[in-house]
């Protein structure tokens, strides 16, 4: 019949089998996802792009419908709302 040696290295083929399996399967994933992140972040970029450009052509006209231009801080826009002055 069957020799126990022969199970047992039809059990160690198997599993020798499954791991190698597993492990190209992981790897694919892997090669699979790092494509998919390098998409995105070329997305991203072109995305930010984008953005940046709309924002350069807004703000004019923003700025023009509101009377005022803005440099970023903020603290100067609501100077009128001091704690020191207000809380006494």
């Amino acid at each position: 019949m069957l020799s126990s040696q022969f199970i047992a290295g039809t059990i160690f083929v198997a599993f020798v089998g499954a791991c190698v399996t597993g492990l190209t399967w992981i790897s694919s994933t892997l090669i699979e996802v790092d494509k998919n992140v390098a998409v995105m972040a070329m997305k991203m970029d072109a995305n930010n792009e984008k953005v940046s450009q709309l924002h350069d052509m807004i703000r004019p006209m923003w700025e023009e419908f509101t009377g005022r231009t803005y440099d970023g801080n903020l603290a100067q826009i609501n100077s009128s709302t001091d704690l020191k002055t207000t809380i006494k």
